[in-house]
């Protein structure tokens, strides 16, 4: 079995210079990093698992996890649900696995962010985008090293990959649901919360490349922006609005549902008028309710579970292994959900 030693000698370098570049540790030149990789392969290196096991165990790593919370949030209930089921496992690693809910209304406060980069010292975390974002800019302000990063949901620079679906395409999958539901010639009005959340800007952007490149006949009427604050009567009044300025609209794609409350705002106008429903994930049990009844023409999931196991896992193995991500981007599956699908 080769071993870093005998690589060490074929490399002309130090075990520990072997170590750190096999193990993404510290700083080693590109030359001596480029020679260790060749004789590596060149003479098939293959870690030893096991002994990596037991020194992960040893390390007793802490990762932090960090979620949105509030009413308008809900999709970050079952991510969460599943990155608790794989912290209990990573137990067995010595990995304690800290979970930290940013309420909906803190996601943008810089004071806030800087002193939670100020508060919480972690080996490694998992983020979603936004809040990322705004800790990476913390921490430079702190003049503090920014540990392994994993982004979720939304993608963040300086992370060493990410998972979450791809949200252009995802705004086309719902065109295409608008164009098999009115025989190609839906008039649209996309209703959104967060104008300037990137999600909701790649939805309407795929939504509405894929009217360009493929429906003449179907346009968008209007687009239509709440805030996260809004009650449910306010939202109502809004959606009310909406639909007496553009009669002709007959689908109402939904790009970013807050809680699903507005759900009902949009069925209760609109109801008589047989207006078609898109909108995205299943994160309401009103909303499945909502679906079976066909009040609901369509959601598009994007596996919330992935999106709380896998950056745990690539964080882990990454810290622990010092297995980088073999992927950039760890594109979650769009999956398509009816009435005659849901349970």
């Amino acid at each position: 079995m080769v071993t870093i030693v005998d690589i060490a000698k074929k490399a002309g370098v130090s075990r520990g210079t072997v170590d750190r570049v096999l193990h993404n540790r510290g700083k080693v030149s590109p030359e001596k990093a480029e020679r260790v990789k060749y004789y590596a392969k060149q003479m098939g290196y293959k870690p030893n698992l096991a002994a990596q096991g037991l020194a992960a165990r040893k390390k007793q790593f802490q990762l932090g996890f960090c979620y949105l919370e509030g009413r308008t949030a809900p999709f970050f209930e079952k991510v969460c649900e599943e990155a608790q089921k794989c912290a209990q496992e990573l137990t067995q690693y010595g990995v304690k696995v800290s979970f930290f809910p940013i309420p909906v209304e803190h996601n943008h406060d810089e004071e806030r962010i800087l002193e939670f980069a100020r508060t919480y010292q972690m080996d490694g975390w998992v983020m979603y985008g936004t809040f990322g974002t705004h800790y990476l800019k913390a921490m430079e302000q702190l003049g503090q090293e920014v540990p392994p990063v994993v982004a979720y949901n939304l993608d963040m620079e300086q992370r060493i990959a990410f998972v979450g679906c791809d949200y252009v395409q995802s705004g086309r999958l719902a065109c295409g649901l608008a164009a098999l539901m009115t025989n190609q010639r839906a008039t649209v009005g996309i209703i959104t919360y967060y104008e300037k959340n990137v999600a909701s800007q790649n939805r309407i952007l795929g939504f509405q490349q894929e009217i360009e490149s493929h429906y003449p006949d179907m346009k968008v009427a209007e687009i239509l922006y709440l805030e996260w604050y809004m009650d449910q009567f306010d939202v109502f009044l809004q959606v009310k609005s909406l639909l007496e300025r553009n009669p002709q609209i007959d689908t109402i794609y939904l790009a970013n549902p807050g809680d699903y409350s507005i759900c009902k705002a949009i069925y209760k106008v609109a109801e008589k008028r047989q207006v078609k429903i898109i909108t995205h994930d299943l994160a309401s049990q009103e909303l499945i309710e909502m679906i079976k009844k066909g009040e609901i023409a369509a959601t598009i999931g994007q596996e919330p579970e992935k999106q709380g196991r896998e950056p745990l896992e690539l964080l882990f193995n990454y810290l622990a292994y010092g297995k980088s991500p073999e992927k950039d981007w760890y594109k979650t599956e769009l999956s398509i959900h009816i009435q005659q699908n849901v349970e």
